[in-house]
């Protein structure tokens, strides 16, 4: 018996064995739920092998990538082959891997195990007739396994319940885990032992009491992986548990509502929705009083509490938390307050001289690289910053390297929130005037800036959030005098989605010049209806023009062999993409909602072009692409049909083509080893099932008028999802059974 329950998984913590006529729906769902609820991945069948007694290589890897195999031993389970087929690896596991195996000997005696005696015996007669090369190794491996020390459950003869030994059970097989299978993430944390043992018997678990415990610290200590730690040996002890992650990113974005309600649904194992502040139902707190429940909620930050304020503030830097500490102690809580207040415009000096100590000790280059990433590209792709910071500075990616080597970033561009503020500080520090600075990220600044033109050649870089300023005008010169400004970023944040609108106005939608220094232009909802005719783009590295009113971006050939990105989408009265002969390193070309853009120039020169997306535009030509492209998205274009040169793009690993009126794909298409997923959902044309690669893996043919799936489809070994418009139209033969 075996399929999956969580298919695709590459490593599973128990194997679960057993017959299913004896136990499926009483003793081992029970034991399987159990199983599952404390957080154990397991591989359970629900179906019996029809044919014959050899085991899918699907099955065998399973019980081979298991760590723990358990085996039901029912009176019935030796009359199964395909189960003995399933012992028998079960127990070569155990000999040549040490595997673990639990027995559960159900309502049978063990000795009858060894023995094959009982029940059993009847069973391994009739094997003896049909399968007399196997049952040697059959008879073997149950023999072993009647020697195992197990689980006895003997049903009416018992002192205890079923859900009493399954609890057990499962006890045992999480110990188990955990003493031989310990976390390998904890095993390079110096110390982590000893802090669990510490905060463990700080829990009193034993007693009925209430225990609430915080672990801080600065951002990349190990708080996550300890609480994990904990809550891995600890957390089977209670009658329910959860590990509530990303508290604090889930608060901003659902609301507490919403993530008092996830919580609730979990531990009591049904949906729960109060949409009040409070639990008025009188039911669900009676059943949380009953219940021991284990929670942990990672990366909580609790707005409400002064204190928390204070403690996020210093991040967990021990030496921080003594400079704060030292000022606050037997203060007032209006003192407290007004100190908070304080610390967010004007940081603790004596906080940010110990910490500037790491970074006067860099040289000149990394100087500014941090201050940039402080500033504008804290946790942003670390390929696109790097590509753009090179062509700011010579040796970008060394200076990066460096940073990392010094603590000072990750190698996400992540920085500890007291260092970006440190970078900020020095930032300030270059004068009191914000149009004298090299760098302005504060909405008020760069509102005050605008607003008043009072812009400088010392500004390098702007970063404007959108949503904390109103309206505001813009003069046409606003950038004239910032001939060193390098990078524009007026946009708002990703998790907003409603009300944006046009916040910057430009005098007859024109400006008169921008800046040639710019490597980084992302300009959300801008008024431009095209560049400047003085500006030249020539150092532009990115270029995203999100939901603007552009209408083309320049005239003639224009020298931008620098620019890598282009991101176009929404530009509603884009007419034409410029000539783009000299774009020849650029990797990106993003362009949806454009409806107003009928065709697109060559691209087939644009050898380094990886990614092509193309959505919601009125184009009707297939594109002239390069052949190193990977992703090609067209979905949703007036396109009819796919040439059958598109068999030369080697490198190509995804397609999509969904909502166009295309009829099929070209027989060519079958020689793209590389292509694994394709999505024609919405292309109401495609009758019959398309031409795919042998190693297609994801394919989508969702609301197409295909009625039938044709039986060379057990040709496609790689495919894992098919999704189709009517579950019916799926042929449920023996060949499909790989998808």
């Amino acid at each position: 018996m075996a399929s999956s329950s969580s298919s695709r998984q590459q490593k599973y913590q128990v194997f679960l064995s057993f017959r299913g006529e004896d136990t499926r729906h009483n003793f081992t769902s029970h034991l399987l739920k159990a199983l599952e609820d404390s957080g154990i991945e397991v591989f359970f069948d629900d179906k019996e092998l029809k044919k014959g007694d050899e085991l899918s290589p699907a099955l065998l890897t399973a019980i081979v990538a298991s760590k723990i195999s358990i085996v039901i031993l029912s009176k019935d389970y030796a009359s199964s082959g395909s189960c003995l087929a399933e012992l028998s690896q079960i127990m070569d596991c155990k000999r040549t891997q040490g595997q673990i195996v639990v027995p559960i000997f159900y309502h049978v005696n063990p000795s009858d195990v060894r023995k094959h005696g009982g029940s059993f015996k009847k069973s391994f007669d009739e094997h003896l007739i049909n399968k007399p090369e196997e049952i040697r190794k059959w008879k073997v491996a149950f023999t072993e396994i009647g020697k195992l020390k197990g689980w006895h459950v003997m049903g009416y003869l018992s002192d205890r319940s079923e859900p009493a030994y399954i609890k057990e059970i499962v006890q045992d097989v999480v110990e188990k885990l955990n003493s031989k299978f310990p976390s390998g993430s904890n095993d390079q944390l110096v110390g982590l032992d000893d802090q669990k043992k510490e905060i463990i018997s700080l829990l009193c678990i034993p007693q009925e009491k209430t225990r609430i415990i915080g672990i801080c610290g600065m951002g990349g200590i190990g708080k996550t992986t300890l609480a994990q730690a904990i809550y891995d040996e600890v957390s089977i002890q209670f009658d329910d548990r959860y590990f509530l992650q990303n508290v604090r990113e889930k608060l901003d974005k659902q609301g507490m509502e919403s993530l008092r309600n996830e919580l609730l649904s979990e531990v009591l194992k049904q949906e729960i929705r109060i949409d009040t502040p409070l639990i008025g139902s009188t039911l669900i707190k009676d059943r949380l009083q009953i219940k021991r429940v284990f929670v942990v909620l990672d990366d909580i930050s609790d707005y409400d509490q002064i204190e928390d304020n204070f403690a996020e503030y210093a991040g967990g830097v021990p030496l921080a938390l003594k400079v704060l500490g030292c000022a606050l102690y037997q203060k007032p809580r209006e003192y407290w307050k007004s100190t908070l207040d304080k610390l967010k415009e004007y940081p603790d000096r004596k906080i940010f001289n110990l910490l500037k100590i790491s970074f006067d000790g860099l040289d000149g280059l990394e100087k500014n690289i941090f201050l940039d990433i402080a500033c504008f590209f804290k946790g942003k792709d670390k390929e696109d910053v790097t590509k753009i910071l090179n062509s700011c500075y010579k040796g970008a990616h060394f200076g990066i390297s460096n940073l990392v080597d010094k603590c000072l970033i990750d190698n996400t561009l992540w920085m500890h929130d007291l260092l970006q503020e440190m970078g900020w500080d020095i930032v300030r520090q270059e004068s009191n005037d914000p149009g004298k600075r090299s760098r302005l990220w504060n909405s008020k600044d760069v509102y005050h800036v605008l607003k008043n033109n009072k812009g400088t050649e010392s500004i390098e870089g702007i970063y404007l959030n959108l949503s904390e300023i109103g309206v505001l005008q813009l003069c046409p010169t606003t950038f004239d005098k910032m001939v060193n400004l390098r990078i524009i970023k007026f946009c708002y944040p990703s998790y907003i989605e409603n009300e944006k609108k046009f916040k910057l106005l430009l005098p007859d939608q024109d400006l008169k010049a921008l800046p040639d220094e710019l490597r980084y232009l992302h300009w959300e909802y801008c008024l431009l209806k095209s560049f400047p005719s003085n500006f030249s783009p020539e150092n532009l590295v990115e270029l995203k023009l999100t939901y603007c009113n552009i209408e083309q971006l320049w005239n003639g050939d224009q020298n931008i062999v620098n620019l890598r990105v282009i991101d176009l989408e929404g530009c509603k009265n884009l007419t034409r993409i410029p000539n783009l002969l000299r774009a020849i390193n650029i990797r990106k070309l993003r362009i949806a909602l454009c409806k107003s853009l009928v065709e697109l120039p060559c691209l087939n020169h644009l050898t380094y072009l990886c990614d092509l997306f193309i959505s919601k535009c009125p184009i009707t030509k297939f594109p002239e692409i390069p052949k190193n492209l990977e992703l090609l998205q067209l979905s949703e274009t007036q396109i009819g049909e796919v040439p059958s040169s598109i068999g030369s793009l080697n490198k190509l690993e995804y397609l999509d083509m969904s909502g166009t009126m295309i009829q099929n794909l070209p027989t060519s298409i079958v020689k793209l080893d590389a292509l694994d997923h394709i999505d024609l959902s919405g292309c109401p044309n495609i009758t019959n099932f398309p031409n795919v690669p042998e190693k297609i893996v994801q394919l989508d043919l969702e609301c197409t008028a295909i009625e039938e799936v044709p039986s060379s489809i057990s040709m496609l070994k790689n495919l894992f999802s098919l999704r189709m418009k009517d579950e019916r139209a799926l042929n449920q033969s023996q060949s499909f059974h790989h998808v």
